[in-house]
């Protein structure tokens, strides 16, 4: 309908269908505060777990531990050699329902340190 009445619109522009049009308006006042409650709770919902104790735990040691035994293998395909890495040296399994450690980096921190390495490769 968008692209029909208003062709230079967000949703004309980016929405896909009825369900996936890029923006929504409330109605009311009353029905904005519903909806924003709705689609942003307070605080962390109790079924997540913080990215920066999954990438802490979960995923940095593994990758640490494939991408120095990369440098020494030196090998001709990394990319297979990683993903066949990965497929057969099953990290150890953790909990991931136990008391969460605080990250010995933050997130804005481990992206800065990330992009530095990057930056400086170049």
């Amino acid at each position: 309908v968008a692209r029909d009445t208003t062709p230079g619109s967000l949703r004309a522009q980016l929405g896909v269908d009825g369900l996936r049009n890029v923006v929504h308006g409330s109605a009311t006042v009353q029905e904005s505060a519903r909806e924003k409650a709705f689609m942003f709770p307070q605080g962390p919902l109790p079924s997540l777990i913080p990215k920066e104790y999954l990438l802490e735990t979960l995923v940095m040691p593994g990758l640490v531990e494939a991408l120095g035994e990369l440098y020494l293998a030196q090998p001709a395909e990394p990319y297979e050699w990683m993903s066949h890495w990965f497929q057969t040296n099953f990290p150890p399994s953790r909990d991931v329902n136990e008391d969460w450690p605080e990250p010995a980096l933050g997130i804005v921190d481990m992206l800065e340190e990330a992009v530095g390495h990057m930056c400086h490769r170049q």
